[in-house]
């Protein structure tokens, strides 16, 4: 929200299978109102990590509920004044039978139409400008990265370079934007009088993406408070400023603009995340890490997204509960720079910050000045100190200063 009144009203003219951020089918049939089948995701991995400052979010999107169709590992990271968004491994994981299959889209915004709708794509020379309230109902085909206006918020679609072969574009690289507005927008409830306008931004990810290519993939930045006239100056500052990583393994991005050097990832499995200026920071398992340059200093966000959960004793449990896994909790980072090898603590997150002992994050350096960074998280041997709460702590990241 800008002026804050982007969803009051619009919310009863939305096309509710298409709300903004989510990955689902395009469905055109009745949403069903109760959660009767009770079913969710199985999925543990999910979390937030901050340094108070900047901070990010990433999840795995999939549910059992028989009304969804999509899956997807999804993350939110908040850099500058920007909002990015990257989805990967987009499927479709049900209603596959093809009788009646629709897109499975990530909705970037549905909104008020408040202003003129301004586009430029692909690095072209001029803008496209649509009034408000016309009926737009268009697919567009983007090859290089490219920006939306409208109504003081920004919208950067960051599509692949593209590649030419003999002339041609190869098809895994062509994004499919979706672009309805007026009319075209279903109203979902139809029975309401209100008449103003909404306008849908969406990338279309086909009616059987499998995780792979193209479709299988997306990553566009929210721009709050701008005008059209700074799209492009806010283009040039994210090519030159903005490297991400998108793959089924490690989600994440490295800003530096001169003055802000932030990098921030989702480990979904244990591996390496490599940068163009050399940087390497590494996961032994599940994590989020995000590194901010303080100084002569690092500051270390680390959040284990699983929660240290014991999937197979949750899974069997009858009650509604969170089990630990038996033994310590802990993520091992490594970051090719030479970090100050010590012990540093930190505190719990929440309104009473406190030291609580085993809260440590433990830094060595290998002799070919990689810093391994090992981060103690609650576990169930801290139960006395976290006064029968570990379970509670489980989720919170840790956060230090390392020179």
């Amino acid at each position: 929200k800008v002026d804050g009144e982007e969803y009051n009203d619009s919310r009863f003219r939305w096309d509710w299978h298409a709300l903004p951020g989510v990955t689902e089918e395009l469905r055109t049939d009745p949403t069903p109102r109760p959660s009767d089948s009770n079913l969710f995701s199985t999925s543990h991995f999910a979390g937030t990590t901050s340094n108070g400052q900047y901070g990010f979010a990433a999840f795995r999107y999939a549910s059992e509920d028989p009304y969804t169709s999509a899956a997807a590992d999804k993350g939110y990271f908040f850099v500058k004044d920007y909002a990015l968004a990257l989805g990967n491994d987009v499927r479709r994981e049900r209603n596959t039978d093809g009788s009646d299959a629709e897109s499975i889209i990530t909705t970037v915004d549905q909104a008020a139409w408040d202003s003129v709708l301004t586009y430029r794509l692909d690095g072209a020379a001029a803008d496209t400008v649509i009034l408000n309230g016309s009926t737009v109902d268009t697919s567009l085909e983007i090859t290089g990265p490219s920006w939306f206006h409208q109504d003081r918020i920004g919208y950067v679609i960051l599509a692949d370079p593209v590649i030419l072969a003999n002339g041609e574009l190869f098809a895994d690289h062509i994004v499919n934007v979706l672009l309805r507005a007026g009319d075209a927008v279903i109203d979902s409830d139809p029975g309401d009088t209100d008449d103003g306008h909404v306008f849908h931004i969406a990338i279309d990810h086909g009616t059987a993406p499998d995780g792979t290519g193209v479709q299988g993939r997306y990553a566009y930045v929210a721009v709050p408070n701008v005008a059209a006239a700074d799209m492009p100056s806010v283009m040039t500052d994210l090519l030159n400023n903005l490297e991400t990583i998108n793959t089924n393994v490690v989600q994440g991005h490295r800003y530096s603009d001169g003055t802000l050097v932030l990098v921030q990832l989702a480990f979904h499995s244990a591996g390496t995340a490599s940068f163009a200026d050399g940087l390497t920071v590494a996961a032994d398992k599940p994590a989020l890490v995000q590194l901010q340059a303080m100084g002569s200093s690092w500051n270390i966000s680390v959040q284990d997204p699983t929660h240290h959960a014991d999937e197979t004793a949750i899974a069997a449990s009858d009650t509604f509960e969170h089990i630990l896994l038996q033994g310590a909790s802990q993520i091992t980072v490594e970051i090719n720079r030479r970090l100050s090898p010590g012990v540093y603590m930190y505190d719990t997150q929440g309104p009473n910050a406190r030291f609580v002992a085993g809260q440590t994050v433990d830094v060595a350096v290998n002799g070919d000045d990689t810093s391994r960074v090992t981060v103690n998280l609650p576990d169930a041997l801290d139960s006395f100190d976290y006064e029968y709460r570990e379970e509670f702590y489980a989720g919170m990241p840790a956060v230090v200063n390392v020179p």
